[in-house]
């Protein structure tokens, strides 16, 4: 966090980080434990907790990545690295069937692919910032 920013910033920023990750993890331990209905009309409520969740922790995660990993070039690239593995990963897996959807695994399928798609997007700007003249 930045020390110049005032204490009441702080204090903001702390709270919604925390109500982020208590999302983040009500969410995905009440899809784990198969709690959450995604079938009919609560698909209609689950879907968007689920993409809220996502966009959510995707924005923390690269709020995380540029103060903490990006200045440090062993860490990002191994961020970066994982990232990529990620990508060919998923979609090798979804092409060779070894992803199932069922109503179990929907919700974390569908989180996964998410943050795979939500990674091409991080690639593509890490990549104009780097090479384009963005470098800090």
């Amino acid at each position: 966090m930045n020390r110049s920013t005032s204490p009441q910033k702080q204090l903001v920023s702390r709270i919604l980080l925390s109500v982020v990750v208590a999302n983040t993890l009500a969410f995905m331990i009440l899809a784990f434990l198969g709690a959450l209905n995604v079938q009919g009309k609560a698909l209609v409520f689950v879907d968007p907790w689920g993409r809220l969740t996502v966009y959510s922790l995707w924005f923390i995660g690269f709020l995380g990545y540029t103060n903490l990993i990006r200045p440090r070039p062993l860490l990002r690239n191994i961020v970066v690295g994982l990232v990529v593995a990620n990508i060919p990963f998923f979609l090798g897996l979804a092409y060779f069937d070894r992803i199932t959807s069922t109503p179990e695994t929907l919700v974390f399928v569908d989180f996964w692919g998410r943050i795979t798609v939500y990674s091409v997007w991080f690639l593509a700007y890490e990549s104009y910032r780097s090479y384009m003249g963005e470098e800090k």
